[in-house]
């Protein structure tokens, strides 16, 4: 369960490659990149996260990311797109990699 000082504000932008991460304090420059590849998403009950809106990125066995969408219609939005992207890269994961 969390509280409300276990969230941290940070921006996230969905690409055909990953998640971008930019920090509160930084937002012109991300600080990182989550690739799609190995990534799992799923819901998390308000219940466990303490908030409504909750998904749960694995990224790793050693790494899960809990975010919040501020509302359903962007909770919605989120989790369909994170789920046709990965979708689309174990489909065909040449087509999602980052150029040289």
């Amino acid at each position: 369960m969390f509280s409300e000082e276990n969230w941290e504000s940070s921006f996230y932008v969905l690409t055909n490659v990953g998640i971008l991460v930019f920090e509160e304090e930084n937002f012109s420059n991300p600080t990182r990149l989550i690739a799609l590849s190995s990534l799992e998403v799923e819901p998390v009950s308000q219940k466990n996260a303490g908030k409504p809106f909750a998904f749960k990125l694995t990224v790793s066995e050693e790494e899960e990311i809990v975010l919040r969408a501020r509302d359903r219609q962007q909770f919605d939005i989120w989790i369909k797109a994170l789920r046709d992207l990965i979708m689309q890269v174990k489909k065909k994961p040449s087509s999602f990699q980052l150029s040289k």
